[in-house]
Formats: structure tokens, sequence, C-alpha cells
């Protein structure tokens, strides 16, 4: 299977509220959306959503590696095409996953294919800070079929304990909660936070039973969570954080991924088709890569 076509795009998702992490708030998702095509007109889609701030990769950066690599392997055979990226991974594992996943999807990975019915559980963000907003908030995400709640910290510990704690007061033993600082405290800082949580037996019971993988990129869209959501039903138990999908105000699948209860709700045989016009309504570059008799040629639009 060769590699006849690949388009590069750059997208701008506005969101439904703010995105708040520790080190930036999103109000739009800006994923490098990832389109491979073989002679037969078999399709592949990948994404990667850099995060700046989060690591050492930058959007840029991203877009130079997959310009780079695009042009690499067209018209080469997908097993030489995964190999010239996975030699370069480090570079940018974002942008490379991009590439890789959108390439597994045109040679039809076991993975995706849902072979029956599934339903997966997604935790929440948490957004609130002030007590009756917090309550509110508990109960209404409580209604919606949540039963785990993200709650983000890593800014001010004396903060952030008042806040998890009114959390935890307002939730009342109706569901759980998952912390995650974004490697923002300092490691005195984060043994002073973890040192005044209410850990309500959860450390025993994580010690008996081993810790657990969690799963999932609440900055992915509608494809990444999709691809998320496929591994998840054979590799974890626990809620997936696979719900970026939820956050921006459109989609981009023809037939949506189903929320149901808290959850993802995937049907058996399920394959997504994009919305071309969605895509195109909600680009902002792209770049597309075909073979020539004197090597490959780019388009840019």
């Amino acid at each position: 299977m060769k590699l006849q076509e690949i388009v590069l795009r750059t997208m701008r998702l506005p969101l439904v509220r703010p995105y708040v992490l520790s080190y930036r708030t999103f109000t739009e998702f800006e994923p490098i959306i990832v389109e491979v095509r073989d002679g037969d007109g078999r399709v592949g889609w990948g994404e990667g959503h850099i995060s700046p701030g989060s690591s050492r990769e930058t959007r840029d950066g991203g877009w130079a590696f997959c310009y780079e690599h695009a042009a690499a392997i067209i018209g080469k055979d997908t097993s030489e095409a995964k190999a010239i990226i996975a030699s370069d991974v480090v570079s940018s594992r974002v942008a490379a996953t991009a590439l890789l996943t959108a390439i597994e999807m045109l040679e039809g990975h076991p993975l995706l294919t849902v072979t029956s019915d599934v339903r997966l559980p997604l935790l929440t963000p948490f957004n609130s800070s002030e007590p009756a907003e917090i309550e509110q908030e508990v109960d209404q995400r409580l209604e919606d079929g949540f039963r785990t709640f993200k709650i983000k910290v890593g800014k001010a510990v004396d903060d952030d304990t008042r806040r998890v704690k009114a959390i935890q007061r307002a939730i009342a033993g109706r569901g759980t909660m998952r912390l995650d600082a974004n490697r923002a405290y300092s490691e005195a800082d984060a043994c002073r936070f973890a040192a005044t949580l209410d850990p309500r037996e959860a450390l025993d019971n994580v010690r008996k039973c081993g810790m657990e993988s969690v799963l999932g990129d609440g900055l992915s869209s509608e494809l990444g969570c999709w691809m998320e959501a496929c591994v998840a039903r054979i590799t974890i138990g626990n809620a997936g954080e696979f719900n970026g999908f939820l956050k921006p105000k459109m989609r981009l699948f023809v037939e949506p991924l189903q929320f149901v209860a808290g959850g993802i709700a995937l049907p058996s045989g399920y394959t997504p088709t994009i919305d071309a016009n969605a895509l195109a309504a909600h680009q902002t570059a792209s770049e597309r890569f075909a073979p020539t008799k004197t090597g490959w040629s780019a388009q840019i639009s």
C-alpha cells in the first residue's frame, strides 16, 4: 500500500467555553490534521494538538516536522513511511503521532475496528471556584451522567486546597476526583498540597489494586477522541480523558460521536467520515503532497 496523497491542515476550533489549565487558558483548539490516501481511494486521518507551554514542542516546529516528513514519505509504502517517521519521533512526538495514526487508519489497524456496541465512561473537567457555583456544577455534572471529576490545580497551594475540599464536600461520595497539576507545582508545594488531601480510603484501594493507567487528551478534537476511545475499550477500566470533542462548538464527523449519560457510545461497525464542509470552514492553512515522475509536489492553500 503506497501513499499517493498527503494533505496537512492546521485548524482553528472555537470552544463552547474557555478551557483553563494551570499554564494556559484555551478559547480554541488548533490541531494539525493529517489526511493520507492510497491509490485505491482508501483514506486515513490523524490529529496532533501541540499545547504551547506543555512541553518543548511548538506549533511551528510540529508543522515543520509534518511538512518535512510528508515530503519524505509520499509515494512510499506505508511500512517504510512509518519507519521513517518513527526513526525521528523524538523531534516532535505530537506531530509524529498525527502522521503515524493517519497511516495506521489507512492500513485498517484492528484497534480501530469496533465489532460490538461499546459504552465508555468519561471524566468531566471542572470549572467553578466559588462555593455556590461549585455545588451547582457538581449537581449538573452528576445529572449529565459523569462520575469522575477532573480538577485542575497547580497555581497556588492554599487556594487549590480550599477549592478541592469544597468540591469534595459537594460531591459527597457520589463520584471520584482526579487531580491534575500539569507539572506546575514545585516539589515542596506538591508535597504540601498532597498532605492536605482527605483520601477517603482511595490510597488504600490504589495500593490493594495496583496503579491503573489513564488514557486520553482533553485537548483532542473528535478525531483524536475517537481513536483514543477505540484503544481504551480494551486497555483501561476507568473514566477516559478523551472528552475534548465536547469542548469545540462544532464537530468534524458527519455522524458525530455519541455522548450518552456521561460517556462515549461506539456502535458496532462505527467508522467516522470527516465532514468536508466543517473541515474547510475551520481550516487556517493546508499543504497537499503528491508523487510526480521526478519526485513529489506540494500545493499550498
